[in-house]
């Protein structure tokens, strides 16, 4: 039997009146790299230095709040947590064992993944998978995201209000920033 995870991921939106579009694309989008190419937009906060023309700037800023976020899943000693973060961060293992108490902290496998969330590696949306969710403090910073739909074809698009009262995450930092 094949599951259509996209499809699986409209319905819950559907059914829980989250307030988000649901895309589906011929291309992959496996990767937050990949969804910001195809969508063009940041992966990253890429307004780092300023463009001479004062509409660039205002562009620029525009575009660097609307990026793609990705959603980690950890085993954290016998139970999966969702990390949702800023596509171009990695995750702080060590920040994670600290807030959760324990030194025993990974990257889920993919078998793991699927089997925990109900949804395959480069397709994990940030809600609907019943896990305990965390979202990087930095995320919260941005109005609107992209983050994965299901599969590796399709995005969820929806703003960080709504993604932080979906999930009922907790905010915190989740990635070493530099001073």
């Amino acid at each position: 039997m094949t599951i259509d995870y996209a499809s699986k991921c409209r319905i819950f939106i559907e059914k829980n009146n989250i307030i988000a579009q649901h895309r589906v694309f011929d291309e992959r989008v496996h990767t937050a790299q990949a969804a910001a190419d195809l969508l063009g937009v940041g992966v990253d906060e890429i307004v780092k230095n300023r463009p001479d023309d004062g509409m660039a700037v205002l562009e620029a800023r525009k575009r660097a709040r609307f990026l793609c976020v990705k959603t980690v899943v950890l085993k954290v000693g016998g139970k999966f947590i969702a990390c949702i973060l800023k596509g171009g961060d990695k995750v702080d293992l060590g920040k994670v064992r600290t807030l959760r108490g324990t030194g025993d902290v990974r990257v889920a496998k993919p078998d793991e993944v699927l089997e925990a969330t109900g949804y395959p590696v480069g397709g994990v949306p940030p809600f609907g998978h019943g896990l305990e969710v965390y979202i990087d403090e930095a995320v919260i910073a941005l109005s609107t995201v992209h983050a994965g739909g299901g599969s590796d074809h399709a995005l969820v698009t929806l703003r960080t209000k709504e993604l932080v009262r979906t999930t009922g995450a907790i905010i915190v930092r989740l990635v070493m920033r530099n001073a």
